[in-house]
């Protein structure tokens, strides 16, 4: 798998026409295959405005609000991950006709599920990942174990379940044998 390269434009069409030769792409031939097309597109296929186009929208807004754009290729997986899960609800063999069945319905079956969703005050996950710290956490664990005294020496105390333990294992032992 490719890393993912944040670069736009003409910058993507010379980068993937530079690496065309590079070991990566004679490893891998399908991103060779990929990427020849893609330069065919631009270059002699399609329409200037059409190209342009290409070259340039590589990102995805469905809410048409600032600061929602994603990537295409993170669109294409959310989709193709609907699909799948539609697809897993067939059992026995899949033919090319149920294939194109699911293929239609996956995006009306999504937009009925969040018009349902919107409908009934269901909230999805806003799907931005965030990091939580974990101080908080851990002040109060360590405000817990300062309020049982957990390191602070209690005559008499002992865990349940090593009553006979002792707290220093090395108290009966005669030092003078251990040094040397």
């Amino acid at each position: 798998m490719m890393p993912y390269i944040l670069v736009m434009g003409q910058e993507l069409s010379a980068f993937t026409s530079s690496s065309f030769f590079s070991t990566r792409f004679q490893i891998c031939p399908k991103y060779a295959y990929a990427t020849l097309e893609l330069l065919a597109q631009v270059n002699c296929l399609l329409s200037p405005r059409i190209a342009y186009s290409l070259t340039w929208n590589r990102t995805v807004n469905h809410k048409g609000q600032k600061d929602t754009n994603h990537p295409m290729d993170l669109d294409l997986q959310h989709d193709n991950k609907s699909f799948k899960t539609d697809a897993h609800t067939f059992e026995g063999e899949v033919k090319d006709k149920t294939i194109t069945r699911i293929s239609r319905s996956t995006e009306p079956t999504d937009q009925i599920f969040l018009n349902y969703d919107g409908n009934t005050a269901v909230r999805r996950p806003s799907g931005r990942h965030t990091r939580l710290s974990p101080e908080d956490d851990i002040l109060a664990i360590v405000q817990q174990l300062q309020q049982a005294n957990v390191y602070m020496f209690v005559p008499g105390r002992f865990h349940s379940a090593f009553p006979s333990i002792r707290r220093d294992l090395l108290d009966e032992r005669d030092m003078g044998k251990f040094k040397s």
